[in-house]
């Protein structure tokens, strides 16, 4: 058992509420357990923007940012054990390339390119008691600038976040827990595309984080067996070695069928 759950006492992340609402099964593995799955290729490269940006305000150069990944990114491979095909360095060269560009872009316009503080901030506070069991909310936020919490995604285009997502949330709660105050603001900086994305908190925000935070509590307290979601083992790292893993396989070739079909009939009426 980890401890993240003993005593009493529930430490938790946003990334762990994540993994609750995706499967139980996994949410037990990873938190009460401490499997975790292995880095993969995906992980390293992304980890490997995050320093960059991170490094980013002692400099505010995108020449060097450029300079620096393909060293860094190679270390990265080395410290996780995780091999890639030269084919799959140049596209990962290509992807940072566009996506510091856009970043550097962004920050430019923006007028920020300034000296920043506040980076990688982890933190660790006591947030409130739920049925006798005390919780403490964690986390890392990226940046603290401008009264404002920010988080860079790496992985993902979209414009905006799931209003149910807790973790601006728990970061402009941590932020209180530092200043005493809320922040004016929670930003999301997509940085594939050089978009950014001010989540909308509001009471909603807030008790939807207590009613995650209650339905885990509701789970630990009862000892009960998880349920596993099979429609999520698809995308599971802990898949290899989860015993109610069970592949889905892709109606392909019934959808070939119908698109054969349809232009059949097509051609068919075209003719009458």
């Amino acid at each position: 058992m980890t401890n993240n759950w003993q005593n009493n006492v529930l430490t938790i992340h946003n990334s762990d509420l994540g993994k609750f609402k995706e499967c139980e099964v996994l949410f037990n593995e990873a938190f009460i357990n401490g499997m975790r799955p292995s880095a993969n290729k995906y992980t390293v490269f992304g980890n490997t923007i995050h320093t960059l940006l991170e490094n980013f305000y002692d400099h505010f150069s995108l020449a060097k940012m450029l300079n620096e990944f393909p060293t860094l990114f190679e270390s990265y491979l080395l410290k996780y054990n995780v091999t890639i095909t030269f084919k799959e360095k140049i596209n990962f060269l290509t992807e940072a390339r566009e996506m510091l560009t856009n970043f550097y872009n962004l920050e430019s316009s923006r007028g920020r390119l300034k000296f920043v503080k506040d980076r990688e901030i982890q933190f660790n506070f006591p947030y409130k008691k739920i049925k006798d069991v005390d919780v403490i909310l964690g986390g890392t936020i990226d940046k603290i600038s401008d009264n404002s919490v920010w988080d860079y995604k790496t992985n993902r285009r979209k414009y905006t976040i799931d209003p149910s997502d807790s973790q601006m949330v728990i970061y402009s709660l941590a932020y209180k827990n530092m200043n005493g105050i809320l922040p004016e603001k929670g930003v999301f900086v997509f940085v594939k595309n050089g978009s950014e994305y001010v989540f909308p908190m509001n009471d909603y925000s807030f008790q939807n984080l207590d009613d995650k935070l209650n339905k885990v509590v509701d789970f630990l307290v009862s000892k009960r067996d998880p349920i596993p979601n099979l429609e999520s083992c698809g995308r599971c790292g802990l898949r290899q070695t989860c015993k109610h893993y069970k592949p889905v396989m892709k109606p392909r070739a019934k959808v070939g069928r119908l698109y054969i079909n349809t232009m059949r009939d097509r051609l068919e009426n075209s003719i009458l």
